[in-house]
């Protein structure tokens, strides 16, 4: 047994978590079991993670010498957003703290253009692309394109399907990506776990369903209903690309299928994912378990199935509502959990999500649905 796990252990052991939203109001959940203390960078002091954890810093995610200052009351750093100040992690490690994922990690990911030449390098198969300094220098192109800000993209934002060259002029003046368009027959996603023993877990992968207007997670289901192949051949690269990034932590893996079932990565994210939330009630560790067992070097829990799930998430309208009478009638719904984020409604914004178990995909998918027809009341 390693120092770092006697200590978090004894319970002296801080970890900062630098992000407040729902995913790291739901890690924070997970930590209780944990017994061990937590510190949160956020710029709001009301942050859904503020029930759970009075330790809150206030500043902002690209304050170098702030996050440094607060990293260093922390022994630990993980985090739940990727846009934030690599340079204070990257100097917070030069001093001796463990990042988990390691700030390369980070770097890589936070720019896609960077992400699509490391897939690149490494052979694992991506939409075709080019790198653009501006939406100006794109010339002559077969469209349509998909076009993506190569940073600050989240949740369908900084992503625009273009018809022709006369809608560019729609697109900020940024660095982008232009992606060839992809027959897509279905989205998937994978979930890989990897702690500083070198032990590595693959959750199971799970088909996602976009919301055809807000470009946004509309529901998942698990496991997905793929062929062996395809399930053995995202398993494969998933392990590789791990291995690649030399992981330690959490990685979700976006995936497409096309419609003459070739494979290829869609984005990553080093971090707890909307992807992965059924994971609470579906599987005997969570995601955000996971990520503790790698924060604290302890061994990797199960990631067998315990029943089928799907989860669906839950959206402000665009008119403002009360959460909370929506999802009142789907507590009295068997196997259905309602998670509730806490956060002040905004259209288009996750306010919650709602997991569903069941033994029976048939009945598991009616459900779904009945849930969906609730919410859009």
């Amino acid at each position: 047994m390693d120092s770092c796990t006697i200590k978090a252990m004894d319970s002296e052991l801080t970890i900062g978590i630098i992000g407040g939203g729902q995913l790291g109001r739901m890690l924070l959940q997970s930590a209780i079991s944990f017994s061990v203390k937590c510190r949160v960078y956020d710029p709001h002091v009301n942050a859904p993670v503020q029930p759970f954890c009075q330790d809150i810093t206030c500043g902002a995610f690209d304050d170098t010498d702030a996050i440094i200052k607060w990293g260093q009351t922390c022994d630990i750093i993980t985090y739940e957003i990727e846009h934030i100040s690599v340079e204070a992690l990257k100097t917070l490690k030069s001093q001796g703290k463990r990042i988990v994922p390691d700030p390369d990690i980070l770097a890589m990911i936070q720019d896609k253009g960077h992400q699509k030449e490391f897939f690149l390098s490494h052979s694992i198969p991506s939409a075709p692309f080019k790198n653009y300094q501006s939406p100006k220098h794109i010339g002559e192109l077969k469209w349509p394109k998909v076009i993506k800000s190569r940073r600050f993209g989240y949740d369908g934002k900084g992503v625009w399907v273009v018809k022709d060259k006369s809608e560019l002029s729609t697109i900020p003046d940024q660095p982008i990506i232009v992606e060839d368009t992809i027959s897509i027959w279905k989205e998937c996603a994978i979930t890989v776990v990897r702690n500083g023993r070198g032990e590595c877990e693959l959750m199971p992968i799970v088909e996602v369903v976009y919301h055809d207007d807000h470009n946004m997670v509309d529901y998942l289901i698990a496991p997905a209903d793929i062929g062996i192949a395809e399930q053995e051949a995202i398993r494969s690269m998933a392990l590789q690309i791990a291995e690649k990034c030399q992981l330690i932590g959490i990685l979700a893996i976006e995936w497409f299928i096309t419609h003459d079932k070739k494979l290829l990565v869609n984005e990553m994210a080093p971090r707890p994912h909307n992807s992965g939330h059924h994971t609470i009630e579906a599987l005997p560790s969570s995601q955000f378990d996971q990520l503790m067992r790698c924060l604290l070097n302890l061994s990797l829990g199960s990631t067998t199935m315990i029943r089928q799930s799907a989860m669906v998430n839950i959206i402000g309208s665009e008119s403002e509502s009360n959460i909370h009478d929506k999802v009142k009638p789907l507590y009295q719904m068997p196997n259905v959990h309602v998670h509730l984020y806490g956060k002040q409604w905004k259209p288009f914004r996750k306010m919650g999500h709602i997991t569903i178990c069941s033994d029976n995909k048939p009945a598991l998918l009616e459900t779904v649905k009945t849930i969906k027809e609730e919410l859009e009341k």
